[in-house]
């Protein structure tokens, strides 16, 4: 499923009167800003003169904020973004009667595809794409949801196809099939508990908002050497990122938070028998004391569960793969921003 762009657009003057009234905008309904502008304006014409109000966000690409209002810079770049991230996606396109078209980054898969049956034309009218006939439908869509090819000369994969087509059916048993693929989407990792409960690891988000600080003090000091030049925000930022990871692996490797004995657990939702993870690519790690605690709660006790040696073992070494993998998005977005949309600022604190 592909990332949109949408926000839900409304008016300070609205909102100030208690009113929520506006509408879901996809930004890729709008080819310029003016397009955009004039689509608010519209919506909201009955106020002579509206102060615009994004009251709400979806399917930001990678690395955006949410914010009240966008520019047309940022506008502009939204929409760079949302392009890179189709031409990045791999679909399935219904090409004619008879054919089917696989497009997008297919150079990673493009010998299973050609293993499968399928031809490469770069001159489709869809794109570049791998055609296939559509009674090869059922195989190339389940090669594109969990990796396997159902060829017996398929090589040889890393990811876990049993693990991963078992995660999906638990999914849409719970939430339905669309509402699975975007889970699916926002899933970069599993593993199976020695219970057989699945921990979905989730995809880390970017982090390119705004940093702030105390505005005196050692924190302040700190933020006058984290602002002194690019690079130095540029560390910063990256610091930040992977702070999720590091501290959380730390934790892992040393039991402990704070000075606190610390214990390694996931948590189970109950209805639809999957792991849940404390943030985005973390497991639990709870006070001793809150474990013992909650354990004796017969609300609790059977949906949180101590991890063993093996599974902390194999959960921190997940981690450092997802570690790893966003390094390179990270690298990838710095290459193309810079940290242009970051931005370091002082709060009024202790006054």
């Amino acid at each position: 499923m592909n990332s949109m762009a949408k926000c839900y657009v409304g008016t300070y003057g609205k909102y100030n009167g208690g009113s929520l009234f506006g509408k879901w905008l996809d930004l890729s309904d709008y080819p310029t800003y003016q397009d955009f502008l004039k689509a608010c304006k519209e919506l909201h014409k009955n106020e002579h003169d509206p102060e615009f109000m994004i009251q709400d966000w979806e399917g930001l690409p990678d690395g955006f904020s949410s914010s009240e209002w966008i520019g047309e810079g940022d506008f502009n770049d939204i929409k760079e973004a949302m392009q890179e991230e189709e031409k990045a996606t791999v679909k399935i396109v219904d090409y004619s009667e008879k054919a089917i078209a696989v497009v997008g980054d297919t150079k990673t898969i493009k010998d299973q595809l050609k293993k499968m049956g399928g031809r490469f034309n770069p001159k489709l009218s869809c794109g570049a794409g791998w055609i296939f006939s559509k009674t090869k439908i059922e195989e190339v869509q389940k090669f594109l949801t969990v990796g396997e090819l159902s060829q017996a000369a398929a090589p040889k994969v890393k990811k876990d196809e049993k693990l991963w087509a078992d995660y999906k059916a638990l999914l849409v048993k719970a939430h339905g099939e669309s509402r699975a693929n975007e889970y699916m989407k926002d899933t970069s990792n599993l593993m199976r508990a020695e219970s057989g409960i699945i921990i979905a690891f989730e995809k880390e988000k970017i982090n390119a908002g705004t940093f702030w600080f105390h505005d005196e003090g050692a924190n302040y000091e700190y933020y006058k050497q984290v602002t002194k030049d690019e690079e130095s925000k540029r560390r910063y930022f990256l610091r930040e990122n992977f702070s999720k990871f590091d501290d959380l692996i730390k934790e892992l490797q040393s039991r402990k938070r704070d000075y606190a004995d610390v214990v390694p657990t996931y948590c189970e939702i109950e209805w639809c028998s999957l792991g849940k993870l404390g943030y985005a690519n973390g497991v639990h790690t709870y006070r001793l004391c809150h474990v013992i605690e909650s354990e004796q709660d017969p609300r609790d006790r059977h949906l949180i569960h101590r991890m063993s040696e093996n599974e902390i073992k194999q959960a921190i070494a997940i981690l450092k793969e997802e570690r790893a993998k966003f390094e390179k998005r990270l690298q990838a977005y710095l290459k193309r921003y810079g940290i242009s949309k970051v931005s370091f600022n002082t709060y009024w604190a202790d006054r």
